[in-house]
């Protein structure tokens, strides 16, 4: 049986202010070279296992990819997640993204962690792509199996157990409906 609670304005508050990571997965970071035509790591020399995660910064409500070497913990990318980027699935452990500059790639140790990230970057995009002048309220929860985000205005959040992946959800009051950015 779930237990409800109300949040207090301060620990909304305290919660706003933080970046919380919503996905962590081990993956290379490559750029394609254009003039090679060939995948190469970003950071030339550089090769092997990065530790990617998505940070959402609740309180401006904006993503970033975050990628640092496991073998001597150098940042090798630190992205900004910008509406309307266009994220590509090209195999089950090789997705890539671009920009004006470059094409960014990551080649995930396994098909589980580059579906744990996927679900986050997608998620991330319907956040910012749903984004029209205002902000959205805050996501101060998630499960991760299975991946289910709750966003609400942070004046109507209500936190409470959930039985199917025993973590903190969050459901706005009044509503019996799930809220559209849940994924």
């Amino acid at each position: 049986m779930p237990v409800e609670f109300a949040c207090s304005e301060e620990f909304v508050s305290v919660l706003a202010k933080v970046e919380q990571s919503i996905c962590q997965a081990r993956a290379s970071v490559m750029v394609y070279d254009d003039t090679s035509k060939k995948w190469v790591p970003i950071k030339p020399g550089q090769q092997g296992f990065s530790r990617i995660n998505i940070y959402h910064n609740t309180a401006s409500n904006t993503f970033r990819v975050v990628g640092v070497k496991l073998q001597d913990q150098q940042v090798v990318i630190n992205y900004s997640i910008v509406k309307g980027l266009k994220y590509n699935q090209a195999t089950p452990t090789f997705h890539q993204w671009r920009d004006a500059r470059q094409v960014y790639g990551l080649n995930f140790a396994s098909k589980e962690e580059a579906t744990t990230f996927s679900n986050a970057m997608l998620f991330a995009l319907n956040i910012m792509n749903s984004q029209e002048g205002g902000k959205w309220g805050l996501v101060l929860a998630w499960c991760r199996d299975p991946l289910w985000f709750y966003l609400c205005p942070p004046t109507v959040l209500a936190p409470r157990v959930s039985s199917p992946c025993n973590c903190a959800e969050l459901v706005c009051h009044g509503s019996s409906e799930k809220p559209t950015a849940c994924l």
